[in-house]
């Protein structure tokens, strides 16, 4: 061995006893000090913590189709383009010119098509959860004998709408991404990147719809035992199922150069786009044309004509919330995105955590006496909520809401002539005063005697309790107490106000008007935490 080999192959052996003395020491620091123990054990926390998150994210079909669907939207639109941006910068001449000449590798390496095919795998999974989600519910709804024939028909129509936009939109997104990870072929990939990168860029992937029970629809008696309101924006998106990277810059491109979203965050293609609750119909249409497609005339119209129900989810939608004339928050403000967009104006749900006084929430829902009142309506509606007291009473209620952002003109005129729009603001159409109007006292001033009228079907009437029947009724003279009730009713009326109107008899509630005005930066109460969708 000459003096030239001998010296290698001590410096390799110099170098691999330094390497193995390297792997030793790295060994004792890291999984057999105390130091390196404490390190493992919160790394092995941290990836509990992480798998906490991501079970909370998937822990419904829907929940887990969203979440999926945003890494497979972070990978298209964010990732994939910045790694080939990277790459781009760090090719050789050489590297180039193969390329053009079609001898070069593809925009996409072997190791992230592999990524990609998992992720794309993974979305498919949740894809048939969720149409299998959706597909039971409307077997459930078609059985159930609790629903109204009209209530049966809206149902299914809801479910075949979100049925059929979830499987065309799995279709799409599926047949470009087969191809894509199948694909060796350099001009293919960057096509089909391209294309998907425009289509998961633009869309929100939010829930399609609100899961709801047939036996626990609003308008029953729903546990007042809910959970108390989110005040961390992270947990807010626990709750709802929302990726907590949404926040953050965007890559936006069809050349899939990197290029950040602007800073107040530009309306995109989905804030004008038609969904399952924000339907826009001919009269929608027709309703929008009416108030001169103005943010300010449309905003005012639905806070003024769209009376709130206190009941939590979406429920009716635009269409149907416009018809009957009242909803809960998210109905009135699908109601409200939907006559925003048929206008041309972009539009978004926000959903937070708010403080409202006491005394406006009593009104709000209904014109309650008592405060405990107005918090067990909220909560017989399912709606997160909690009181907050001061000085011994009742100061106000922390509440988990839904309101609407719409990109309006806001400088000069604050929305009253709405050109180009420059910035997104908050508009709560279902939050509202009422003025209540207390009708003739006709309990105290023509009472029934409910007693009595017992007493003359006892006396007539077999009763069997055991076997459960009823047998004699006395049918007439049921009718002529009834009969005699009516029109002493008639007569005290007519000597009190023989024009009054039956808004005057019954008492009346009737929403505080409000006329169309300029718009205001921000909400008509405290708001803790927002999450847009």
């Amino acid at each position: 061995m000459n003096g030239l080999a001998l010296d290698v192959f001590r410096n390799g052996m110099a170098a691999k006893g330094t390497s193995l003395f390297t792997i030793c020491m790295f060994t004792f620091v890291f999984y057999l000090s105390p130091t390196g123990a404490a390190v493992a054990n919160e790394g092995e926390k941290g990836d509990k913590k992480s798998r906490h998150i991501e079970q909370q994210l998937e822990s419904t079909p829907e929940k887990k189709l969203t979440h999926r669907l945003q890494k497979l939207q972070e990978k298209l639109a964010r990732e994939l383009p910045e790694s080939r941006a990277q790459r781009e910068q760090s090719r050789s001449w050489l590297e180039r010119m193969l390329e053009k000449l079609g001898l070069g590798g593809g925009p996409l390496k072997a190791d992230e098509l592999a990524e990609l095919s998992d992720l794309t795998d993974n979305v498919r999974e949740a894809y048939a959860e969720a149409i299998a989600l959706l597909e039971q519910e409307d077997k459930t709804f078609r059985k159930s004998k609790k629903l109204p024939p009209s209530a049966k028909t809206l149902v299914a129509e809801r479910h075949e709408k979100a049925l059929n936009a979830i499987k065309l939109k799995h279709q799409k997104v599926d047949e470009k991404l087969r191809t894509l990870t199948a694909s060796d072929n350099a001009e293919e990939q960057r096509d089909l990147l391209t294309q998907l990168a425009e289509e998961i860029s633009n869309e929100q992937f939010a829930p399609t719809h609100t899961p709801v029970d047939p036996a626990n629809l609003p308008w029953r008696s729903p546990s007042e035992k809910v959970r108390v309101p989110e005040v961390e924006k992270g947990q807010l998106q626990l709750v709802l199922g929302v990726d907590s990277l949404a926040g953050y810059p965007r890559i936006a491109s069809t050349s899939l150069t990197p290029e950040l979203l602007n800073p107040l965050g530009q309306p995109v293609e989905a804030d004008l786009a038609e969904t399952i609750d924000a339907t826009i119909t001919e009269e929608i249409k027709a309703l929008a044309a009416s108030l001169n497609n103005n943010p300010v005339e449309i905003y005012t119209w639905v806070h003024n004509n769209i009376r709130f129900i206190p009941s939590y989810g979406s429920i009716q939608g635009a269409q149907y919330t416009l018809e009957t004339g009242k909803g809960n928050a998210v109905d009135t403000s699908s109601l409200l995105i939907a006559l925003l967009r048929a206008a041309g104006i972009p539009a978004r749900y926000a959903y937070g955590t708010v403080e409202i006084p006491v005394d406006r929430v009593m009104n709000w829902v209904g014109g309650v006496t008592k405060p405990e009142a107005a918090q067990s309506l909220l909560g017989q509606g399912g709606i997160p909520n909690i009181a907050l007291i001061r000085g011994g009473a009742i100061h106000s209620i922390r509440m988990e809401h839904t309101w609407v952002e719409a990109w309006v003109d806001f400088e000069p005129s604050r929305g009253l002539k709405n050109r180009e729009g420059d910035r997104w603001i908050p508009m709560d159409a279902s939050f509202k005063q009422y003025a209540f109007t207390e009708g003739m006292n006709l309990a105290d001033a023509v009472p029934f005697d409910a007693e009595g009228l017992a007493a003359k079907i006892q006396q007539s009437a077999t009763v069997n309790e055991e076997q459960g029947w009823v047998q004699n009724v006395p049918q007439a003279a049921i009718e002529n107490s009834l009969q005699q009730f009516q029109n002493q009713l008639e007569d005290y009326i007519n000597n009190q106000n023989p024009e009054a109107t039956v808004g005057e008899v019954l008492g009346l509630k009737a929403v505080k008007v409000l006329p169309p005005r300029p718009l205001a930066a921000g909400l008509p109460y405290e708001h803790i935490v927002t999450q847009q969708s």
